[in-house]
């Protein structure tokens, strides 16, 4: 008899004890650029287990706490071609990974004769809550060109990289490739 990971599940109790978030966003022209600044937190009211608690003894119960996560983004374009990101979260002690941090950034027209394609590269870390029981970061990279087929299609192939899986770096790295259509009407 192991203790529940969560002391509820997702459809029990939603409005009693429910997930709570919550946005605040600037946006700005910098030099006649658009920028957009966001502070967030989000919050779930269950109670659930600290990372690194032994939930497999019956006759102890461990130590829970209420889920907490804060975070910034920034997206800025610095030139009418090239746009920066950069995000940075931060949670709680019942999160395996308890920082999250990456930036990147997009250009567009980088081939002649293609001004509204877009292409893009971003790289992030996950971190490990001290109490883990793997200590080294997970990395991800992802890469992306978006192709203006017309006005209102895009065609947009995509390559996502995970290295050290899970902190594990006797984990396989993860690679996958995707092509996404998009129409807007």
């Amino acid at each position: 008899n192991s203790w529940e990971t969560k002391e509820k599940d997702a459809y029990s109790n939603v409005l009693d004890k429910p997930v709570l978030a919550g946005q605040i966003t600037y946006t700005t022209q910098l030099n006649g650029l658009e920028g957009h600044y966001r502070l967030y937190v989000w919050n779930d009211r269950a109670d659930l287990i600290k990372v690194g608690q032994d939930d497999q003894n019956p006759k102890k119960k461990p130590e829970t706490a209420k889920a907490l996560c804060v975070g910034v983004s920034i997206d800025q374009w610095l030139t009418p071609k090239l746009g920066v990101f950069a995000r940075a979260a931060v949670g709680n002690s019942v999160y395996p990974d308890q920082q999250f941090y990456s930036l990147g950034f997009v250009y567009k027209g980088l081939l002649p004769e293609r001004e509204k394609d877009l292409f893009a590269f971003g790289a992030a870390a996950a971190l490990p809550n001290r109490e883990a029981t793997y200590k080294s970061p997970e990395w991800h990279f992802e890469t992306y060109y978006k192709i203006a087929v017309s006005d209102n299609l895009f065609v947009t192939p995509d390559l996502q990289v995970v290295l050290n899986p899970r902190g594990n770096s006797d984990n396989d790295p993860i690679v996958a490739g995707t092509v996404k259509a998009e129409l807007t009407f």
